[in-house]
């Protein structure tokens, strides 16, 4: 596992499970919704962004829960740069960029995962490769689409989840 994957993974997992309340429901039309496998799915419970920074790195992630403590549904989009000068802006992003990495986390139930994103798929051709637009970006909240295809357990040989029609508006974590 390349060290770009081991941050990402050790942050995301890190913030998916100890940042955020796990009841409740959006506010302000706050939301995170997806389409898999041709199921709308919500994520609804408190959605929300965060940023870490470390040195030059940065690593912006996306994240909306589902069901209830005992059946936790997790969605996450992150976007992670390693150079001070590439920031997330309004505009198109994809999993094939060496400018940054963008990847996907789908977890069904706490004990399967799906992954998506860089390393993952952009040496296959025949992939829907993860594609996220980010429509706006202030202080108060990150709102976007994305898509793209996650495999179990992060490997590409593996099932695969397609996910499309992605859309979400979430506020800044605080």
């Amino acid at each position: 596992m390349t060290f770009k994957k081991f941050s990402f993974f050790c942050a995301l997992f890190l913030c998916v499970f100890t940042s955020c309340k796990k009841n409740g429901g959006s506010s302000s039309g706050y939301h995170l919704t997806a389409t898999i496998d041709g199921q709308s799915q919500s994520f609804n419970v408190n959605p929300f962004v965060f940023k870490v920074t470390n040195g030059g790195a940065s690593i912006i992630s996306i994240e909306g829960y589902a069901g209830n403590q005992s059946n936790q549904q997790i969605m996450a989009i992150s976007w992670t740069s390693y150079s001070p000068s590439v920031i997330l802006i309004p505009g198109n992003y994809s999993d094939t960029s060496s400018a940054y990495s963008l990847e996907g986390v789908y977890n069904p139930s706490i004990s399967v995962s799906y992954v998506g994103g860089n390393g993952l798929t952009a040496n296959m051709s025949n992939s829907n490769h993860l594609k996220m637009t980010i429509t706006s970006i202030d202080s108060t909240a990150v709102k976007g689409t994305f898509s793209g295809d996650f495999y179990l357990n992060g490997d590409a040989s593996s099932p695969k989840k397609s996910i499309t029609s992605g859309d979400f508006y979430v506020p800044w974590k605080k």
